[in-house]
C-alpha cells in the first residue's frame, strides 16, 4: 500500500497540476485578454474548438467586458424617443382623419 501511496499519489498530483495550468492558461491569460477561442485551440493544440471549451470557461469579467462594447457600438441605434416628435404626431393625426374619410366614403 505505501508503494502505492509513494509512487501514484505524486503522478496524480503532477497531473491535477498540468491540468490545472492549461484551465488557467486557457480561460485567465488567454481568452480573458480577447484572445480568440480558435487561436487558443491551436495553442493548447487541439484539432477542435469544442475541446478547448472544455478547459475555457467565460469568467463574468469577460462577458461584461463584451456587453460593455456591444453597448459602445449599438449606441443609440435601438434607443426610442421618450416624446414623440412633432412631426409622428402629426403623421399620425393625418393617418386618423384619412382612415375616417375612408371609412365615411365607404372605401375601407
Amino acid at each position: 500500500m505505501l508503494r502505492f501511496i509513494v509512487t501514484c499519489l505524486p503522478t496524480a498530483a503532477l497531473w491535477v497540476l498540468f491540468h490545472c495550468g492549461r484551465h488557467t492558461f486557457a480561460t485567465t491569460i488567454t481568452l480573458g485578454n480577447g484572445v480568440p477561442i480558435e487561436t487558443v485551440s491551436k495553442m493548447l493544440g487541439h484539432t477542435n474548438v469544442r475541446t478547448t471549451q472544455i478547459y475555457a470557461r467565460i469568467t463574468d469579467q469577460k462577458i461584461n467586458v463584451d456587453m460593455e462594447s456591444l453597448a459602445a457600438k449599438l449606441n443609440g441605434i435601438f434607443t426610442a424617443p421618450l416624446t414623440p416628435s412633432k412631426e409622428s404626431v402629426r403623421r399620425e393625426q393625418h393617418q386618423r382623419e384619412v382612415q375616417k374619410f375612408a371609412v365615411a366614403a365607404g372605401l375601407a
